[in-house]
């Protein structure tokens, strides 16, 4: 069973009764105690990765015949994989692609020592008949004709595929068939697998892939935005049900070495209803952290790099600024998370002929940095200082008074809800405390009780890099979050 959600205790009695924004949060929490999961813990260490994932879109390529296709051109191509690179990536899911185009990408890669994955869901989707994998038929028109072309001549370099992004139910096994004729095919030996999940909140449409794919609002799931307070338990249940039945057969069927999903929280829709907003967060990371860890999986959260451009119909995506996505890779880190991964390369538009995008990406069409490439880098600079801290030791839970956690391992007690603390460490001897506000555009202070005397506390420096000692033989951290929505101190004997 999870660390953590052992200590929560669901109230079967009083399910139906609804509670304040503080406290609404614990009856949820509980729910993987009764239909999540049921799974073993893993404290080990696991696999923290270094630099991040990119997934590519075509940007000026998907104009016929474009002049400033950057798969087209050497130029363009190394400008583009300079300037992810540059902002943290070093592993490209590169866009479908002819074999020339994709050599000309891995030449590019290889050469600065980073690494690329294939994009399988065309070739996937071809291969399919009557629901079912055709491996033969995938083999023929992929795998001897790409793909192990490919694996010989970069060898390391061609790490791996990116399967069918969000995909449906009804492929999962399909899916399951894709993984076991790559991994029992001698020619693309060793190659990983990573694929992506839909979203907590997916609607009927999206886990069936029909055209009335989308999200579930706030209401939907239970969630009553007005009062500040989840209404309709029911309808919260099953949505995290749905989603943890659907999580674990991917993780079992599928067996990818990489589990993704991408949940953007930066939107209207839940900025402005923090219970909601908070729930899928916390639900979501912790069912793909939970389940990766225990099947030697590494979960990945997807970073919100897109800004919708002009506000149309639906839920625009807003500015997510280098503030909000180190609050949210704090969060993930919080919850197990161990990797994250960029969306969107290039900016998106509706059909490759309009003038202008309806979302930004990281780069324009033009391969031109966006506002958002800046703020990637800057929110990288934290995200890298978090990998080279907390490598190597285990995530050892969170604590978190609003989700009914009150202590943990190292942490004894918090003061208030307006901040939670993630665990880490390796033996009894050290110890590290990830601390992140409640919101991303909030701050915090307060107390984090501990469970024992530390000689020595420090704090990591952003800015320097450095640890500062703030505590020596003490029992507790006095916590102030404004400038930063996050801070990480270490404890040692």
């Amino acid at each position: 069973m999870p660390v953590g959600y052992g200590q929560l205790r669901l109230d079967v009695a009083n399910k139906e009764k609804a509670v304040r924004i503080k406290g609404v949060l614990r009856k949820v929490y509980g729910l993987l105690l009764g239909v999540c999961l049921a799974l073993p813990w893993s404290t080990s260490a696991g696999v923290m990765e270094e630099g991040t994932f990119a997934m590519m879109v075509g940007g000026a390529c998907d104009v016929p015949d474009s002049p400033n296709c950057y798969l087209q051109n050497p130029v363009r191509a190394a400008r583009v994989i300079d300037l992810l690179a540059d902002a943290g990536v070093t592993r490209f899911l590169v866009p479908s692609a002819e074999l020339h185009q994709l050599r000309l990408l891995g030449s590019i890669i290889q050469h600065r020592g980073l690494v690329f994955y294939t994009y399988e869901r065309w070739s996937f989707e071809a291969s399919l008949s009557g629901g079912r994998f055709d491996c033969a038929a995938y083999t023929s028109s992929r795998i001897n004709s790409t793909l192990a072309p490919l694996r010989e001549e970069f060898g390391a370099t061609f790490a791996g595929l990116h399967f069918k992004d969000e995909p449906p139910s009804a492929q999962i096994a399909a899916l399951g068939q894709l993984s076991e004729c790559i991994r029992g095919n001698g020619r693309v030996g060793g190659l990983k697998v990573f694929i992506n999940l839909l979203p907590l909140h997916a609607n009927a449409g999206s886990y069936a892939g029909t055209v009335h794919a989308g999200a579930l609002s706030p209401q939907e799931y239970g969630v009553d935005c007005q009062r500040g307070l989840i209404s309709n338990y029911e309808l919260s249940t099953s949505m995290i049900a749905t989603y943890s039945e659907y999580a674990r057969r991917i993780s079992d069927e599928v067996k990818p070495d990489y589990l993704a999903f991408d949940l953007y929280p930066f939107v209207g829709s839940l900025e402005s209803c923090p219970v909601a907003q908070h729930l899928l967060l916390s639900e979501n990371m912790s069912i793909v952290g939970n389940l990766a860890k225990s099947r030697g999986q590494v979960p990945i959260a997807y970073l919100q790099n897109i800004q919708t451009v002009q506000q149309q119909t639906g839920d625009p995506f807003r500015f997510a600024g280098f503030r909000d996505l180190r609050w949210f890779a704090a969060w993930f880190y919080t919850f197990g998370g161990r990797g994250f991964a960029n969306f969107a390369s290039h900016d998106l538009r509706t059909l490759p002929t309009d003038a202008q995008p309806h979302t930004w990406g990281l780069l324009s069409s033009s391969d031109q940095p966006t506002h958002l490439l800046s703020e990637q880098k800057s929110g990288f600079g934290v995200l890298w200082q978090l990998y080279r801290a907390l490598e190597g030791q285990a995530h050892l839970g969170f604590v978190d008074n609003a989700l009914g956690v009150p202590q943990g391992q190292v942490a004894g007690w918090l003061s208030n809800s307006d901040f939670l603390v993630g665990e880490f460490g390796v033996g009894s001897s050290s110890a590290s405390l990830l601390i992140s506000t409640r919101s991303s555009r909030s701050s915090a202070a307060g107390l984090v009780g501990l469970n024992k005397w530390w000689p020595i506390v420090e704090k990591l420096d952003f800015e320097t890099g450095r640890w500062n000692v703030v505590g020596r033989s003490t029992n507790a951290i006095n916590v102030s979050l404004d400038s930063e929505p996050l801070a990480l101190y270490r404890l040692s004997d």
